[in-house]
């Protein structure tokens, strides 16, 4: 199980708490299982635009007697050359990556947190690569955190 930050039961988190709790689980799932590495939103360094990372961002959340939001995972899967002009999606990664991805979710556990999918993983043609979006809907609730 993911170590999550530390905090008083009771307490609510903010959302660098839950982005860096959901993140140290999913980089920890995925090494191994891409080909680059996993970051936190606005951490990437923008020379890896040629390889396949994973970038972990909070997207929103509310606060309540349980948390809830929503974090996305971005996994950029270069294309595939085609000569000195052009590129192509990666298909077959592409959907390994997905495939990955759900996986993931369903094997993750994180104490305190509820995770699930907010809806089907998609891919996107993003400046080069194909990014596989998944977007996590958590529950948190502090009361049952250890």
């Amino acid at each position: 199980m993911a170590k999550v930050s530390q905090m008083i039961r009771g307490d609510f988190k903010t959302s660098e708490e839950v982005e860096s709790d959901i993140y140290t689980a999913v980089k920890e799932y995925l090494a191994g299982k891409i080909k680059g590495y996993t970051y936190r939103r606005d951490v990437r360094p923008t020379s890896r635009g040629d390889k396949e990372d994973a970038v972990v961002s909070f997207l929103s959340g509310l606060d309540g007697q349980v948390q809830t939001g929503v974090v996305v995972v971005n996994v950029y899967v270069p294309n595939e050359r085609k000569g000195d002009h052009y590129s192509v999606k990666n298909v077959a990664r592409s959907t390994a990556v997905s495939r990955t991805l759900l996986n993931m979710l369903k094997e993750m556990r994180i104490s305190g947190y509820d995770l699930r999918t907010e809806r089907t993983v998609q891919t996107e043609e993003d400046n080069g690569a194909t990014r596989v979006t998944l977007r996590i809907k958590y529950k948190y609730n502090a009361l049952i955190d250890r």
